[in-house]
């Protein structure tokens, strides 16, 4: 891996510059001990130099665009008469004019959500008797509220975002009563009739329901909730806190303080933000192989990325030999960057309906990410199966018969020692693997920062920073679709590999053979018995019960014998009925007085 000296950003040891004047032999020889030339020109600006045309000029001579010399400039609060004279009659005036001036900006971040406190109501009179033309007044006066916008569709689900700057931001349901009561009493002034001095009353509960039961809400939809800034499809980096039509996502930044990103990001600016990364952030992790650090990393960028990807994404599972070996502080450290806050932690059990439950309402909440911890048993279940593969799922609410429509676009994580997985699950994961080779991983292991979290929690906003580098890089290049692939995640991967094509990141998905490795011990055992089979039968026709002791042989499930064994064996085998196993298909092969027949069918070499 090909990463840069350590912390060459880091500029203290520097002498002063003199006092103002650009000598860009001088300048040029400390760019070689910088890693950017935005490095040099802060250096410069924060040691009493001045701001001028010459400086301009030596920062797009080094590949920084006017744009962002310009957005350089309104971050370095340099003084507006000195950036005016500096850029008067410049080649690129009216970009560096749009840079300083007209980016800021164009709202606060909110410090509470949903807050519509000092709204202006307006005004419907009840006594009309047809419901629906009340609903549509009552409807657009919601719509001329929700400026700017709180009040969403999320899945099926009328909704809005809480959150405050003690708390991070969630999508909640809107009830029946918030609906009927919270909502309307702060938007809508009901009122008896239309004279001069009506009677205000309660909502009429016809036109709240017929509002409810509206399938087409005049309200945008909402895909989910990030903590910090997200690209679109589009490329387009969303920045502000607020709702951002183009990821449909809801972005709160809170207090997130993040440096300047350039357009076209520099190879010294990818090669920063790498160090921050994999050297800073993740350096001291026992990855086991370059694959597994690959992996991480493209986890860390996906709470930036995700509304660029079509389709769903994977489980990120991170695996070790032993406990103490780092997977928590790992995902803690993934996650930060995205979340600003430590991840929420969940565990599941053997019911696959507690499975399904717990999940779904977990994803209703819109999360950034969803942490398996601690899997302790075969990873193998149909409803985390169904909820990674799908775009949006479909869960009945717990307690009710209703079904909730959810859309799923938060980062899957999973921790465990030697996990073990189902085929089907396999297929579904992308591994880390950490490896300390060492007997007490958790003792005598030093690292760069001493208490990486709290370093993670100072250093957020350049960890933000390196991570939107990475993706500005790529999507500067024109977004080019990358080399790898996987199925079921194919733009996932593609996104992925093409971001780390463009920053030189290598070893995507190279380890994808190795979860074979993980696989749940009954797919061996199914090996085993296909092969022995073959040898006693080859591709004769026989009995399930002339089977069964050579499945007894490989199974321990049906060594209790008698009949109910034998019944177990019969649907065992039903369940891989046209599967496929080595090089062998198992078909059925009819009936032969009554009893169900099987066969081995070999299968052509690709």
């Amino acid at each position: 891996m090909n990463l840069p000296h350590p912390n060459p950003w880091d500029i203290s040891h520097w002498p002063d510059l003199d006092d103002g004047s650009l000598d860009s032999d001088l300048w040029n020889s400390k760019l070689s001990t910088a890693v950017t030339p935005w490095d040099v020109a802060s250096h410069h600006l924060r040691n009493g130099g001045s701001w001028s045309t010459a400086m301009i000029d030596w920062l797009i001579d080094h590949e920084c665009g006017p744009l962002d010399v310009g957005r350089f400039a309104r971050q370095m609060e340099v003084d507006p008469a000195a950036f005016l004279r500096s850029r008067k009659d410049h080649r690129y005036v009216d970009e560096l004019t749009r840079g300083f001036i007209s980016e800021h900006p164009v709202r606060q971040p909110p410090s509470r959500s949903p807050d519509f406190a000092g709204q202006e109501r307006a005004q419907i009179a009840q006594n009309d008797a047809d419901s629906g033309r009340l609903a549509c007044k009552a409807w657009k006066a919601i719509e001329a509220a929700n400026v700017p916008e709180q009040i969403f569709k999320f899945g099926d689900a009328l909704s809005w975002v809480e959150g405050s700057t003690l708390s991070p931001p969630v999508v909640r349901a809107i009830s029946n009563d918030q609906f009927a009561n919270y909502l309307h009493h702060r938007l809508i002034r009901w009122v008896a009739d239309d004279s001069t001095d009506p009677k205000e009353v309660e909502p009429p509960p016809r036109v709240t329901r017929d509002m409810l039961a509206d399938p087409h809400p005049p309200v945008p939809s909402l895909a989910g909730v990030r903590s910090a800034p997200v690209f679109g499809p589009s490329g387009d980096l969303a920045v502000e806190s607020g709702y951002h039509r183009d990821s449909s996502m809801f972005v709160w930044t809170g207090d997130l303080n993040v440096p300047l990103v350039p357009k076209d990001p520099s190879a010294a600016d990818i090669a920063k933000a790498r160090n921050l990364i994999e050297f800073e952030l993740l350096g001291d992790f026992p990855f086991e192989d370059e694959a597994s650090r690959a992996n991480a990393i493209a986890a860390l960028l996906h709470p930036f990325v995700r509304p660029m990807i079509e389709g769903a994404t994977p489980i990120h599972l991170i695996d070790k030999p032993a406990a103490g070996t780092g997977a928590g502080l790992l995902v803690h450290a993934l996650t930060f960057p995205g979340l600003g806050h430590p991840p929420s932690m969940t565990t599941i059990g053997k019911l696959e309906d507690e499975i399904q439950f717990k999940l779904a309402a977990l994803l209703r909440t819109g999360p950034i990410a969803v942490v398996i911890d601690n899997i302790k048993r075969i990873l193998d279940s149909e409803a985390i199966a169904a909820m990674v593969t799908a775009d949006i799922y479909e869960s009945r609410i717990i307690k009710t018969s209703e079904m909730a429509v959810i859309p799923v676009r938060c980062l899957w994580l999973a921790t465990g020692n030697n996990v073990q997985v189902s085929h089907e699950m396999a297929r579904r994961c992308v591994l880390t693997r950490l490896d300390a080779q060492i007997e007490h991983p958790e003792e005598g292991r030093t690292f760069r920062h001493e208490d990486l979290r709290e370093w993670a929690r100072q250093n957020r906003g350049d960890l933000v920073w390196a991570a939107l580098v990475l993706v500005q890089a790529w999507v500067s290049k024109g977004m080019p679709r990358g080399s790898k692939t996987k199925a079921s995640f194919e733009s996932w991967a593609r996104t992925i590999s093409g971001i780390f094509d463009v920053c030189g990141i290598t070893g995507f998905l190279d380890n994808t053979d190795k979860m074979k490795a993980f696989s749940d011990p009954e797919e061996e055992s199914w090996a085993a018995f296909v092969e022995a089979w073959w040898e006693r039968f080859e591709g004769q026709s026989v009995g399930a019960r002339d089977l069964h002791y050579l499945g007894q042989e490989h199974f321990t499930d049906l060594l209790v014998g008698g009949r109910g064994s034998e019944t177990a064996w019969g649907q065992k085998l039903k369940s891989k009925k046209d599967a496929v196993i080595g090089d062998k298909k198992i078909v059925a092969a009819g009936k032969k007085q009554g009893a169900a027949q099987w066969r081995l069918a070999p299968m052509p070499k690709k």
